[in-house]
């Protein structure tokens, strides 16, 4: 999705810090989607956001004002997508071709895809028709972050939003994933969004840090295949502070 101006509380960088992020959601993605039956509640999430320290008590999700969509979740997909082996990627992907700029690298179908990004950390690699879009972000602030708060940045500009599913929130030393699903309207075009939110336990005092990685494309141009190619994109991103 297009970036957008960031709130004054919160900075969001687009990242890479695939380890860690993917780490994180692919528990959560399992236990939400039942291994491949992709079974979620399609209700959705209450409104309030999560602690950034874990251990914690349970946290509850939150989401922009919703209606509950009618149509099939399909975060599964991701979550074999995320766990899947190296070697398995790299036959998925072999006919792919890589692009580089400030600092990043990513593998995408063809010549023709496009990479926007800054040594900051951000990444957005759009199809060669501009209508849909993988994206990588590091959100940090000096006060904790929230779900809501997240959510709120990202979805700043879609509207008619139609929660699909979401999985559970979760948890474990290094902080904390939730991946939701859902449909809106962009600019005036219905689309098809699955993006999962990280917010990293603290190590350094009074600064704190998260993840997002976000994958929409048109409705009409949504399928299995888009879904998988736009997650492998992301799952394969390099980011590399000394690249030229």
């Amino acid at each position: 999705m297009p970036p957008k101006k960031d709130p004054p509380r919160v900075r969001i960088h687009r990242r890479g810090r695939r380890l860690i992020a993917l780490a994180l959601a692919i528990p959560a993605l399992a236990a939400a989607c039942g291994g491949s039956s992709g079974a979620l509640p399609t209700t959705a999430p209450p409104a309030s956001g999560p602690s950034t320290t874990a251990p914690a008590q349970p946290t509850t999700s939150s989401s922009p004002p919703t209606t509950t969509s009618a149509s099939v979740c399909s975060l599964s997909v991701i979550e074999a997508i995320s766990g899947e082996s190296a070697s398995a990627d790299e036959a998925r992907t072999a006919s792919w071709v890589t692009l580089s700029a400030s600092n990043w690298t990513v593998f995408v179908p063809n010549g023709s895809w496009h990479l926007s990004a800054s040594t900051a950390g951000g990444a957005d690699i759009v199809s060669p028709d501009g209508h849909s879009d993988a994206s990588l972000g590091n959100p940090s602030g000096l006060s904790p972050l929230s779900y809501a708060e997240l959510t709120g940045e990202l979805l700043s500009g879609v509207s008619d939003i139609k929660v699909i599913c979401q999985s559970p929130n979760e948890r474990n030393a290094a902080g904390e994933t939730q991946a939701t699903e859902l449909t809106g309207v962009y600019e005036g075009v219905a689309v098809h969004i699955v993006y999962a939110l990280t917010i990293l336990t603290p190590t350094t005092s009074g600064f704190f840090g998260g993840e997002t990685r976000s994958i929409f494309t048109p409705v009409s141009q949504w399928s299995t295949s888009a879904e998988e190619a736009l997650w492998l994109i992301i799952k394969r991103a390099i980011f590399s502070p000394s690249a030229p």
